[in-house]
C-alpha cells in the first residue's frame, strides 16, 4: 500500500536536490538499493527511520 507525501518527506527531497547529490551516490551512502530509495523519496513505501538519519548524516556531510 502506497504512503502519501509529507511535508518532511518534501523537505527532505529538497535537501537531497540542494546538495546536489544523486539518487544514485546517495543510496550508494546509505547502502540501500536506488529504486527503493526512489519509493521512499516519492512516497510509495514507508522510510524507515533508520535510513532517514543514515541519508540526514550524508546531506549533514555535505553542508545541507
Amino acid at each position: 500500500m502506497a504512503t502519501k507525501m509529507t511535508e518532511e518527506l518534501l523537505e527532505l527531497r529538497v535537501a537531497i536536490l540542494r546538495t546536489g547529490i544523486t539518487q544514485r551516490a546517495l543510496a550508494d551512502e546509505v547502502d540501500i538499493d536506488e529504486k527503493v530509495l526512489s519509493n521512499y523519496l516519492r512516497g510509495r513505501k514507508a522510510l524507515p527511520a533508520e535510513t532517514r538519519e543514515a541519508i540526514l548524516a550524508v546531506l549533514a556531510g555535505r553542508g545541507a
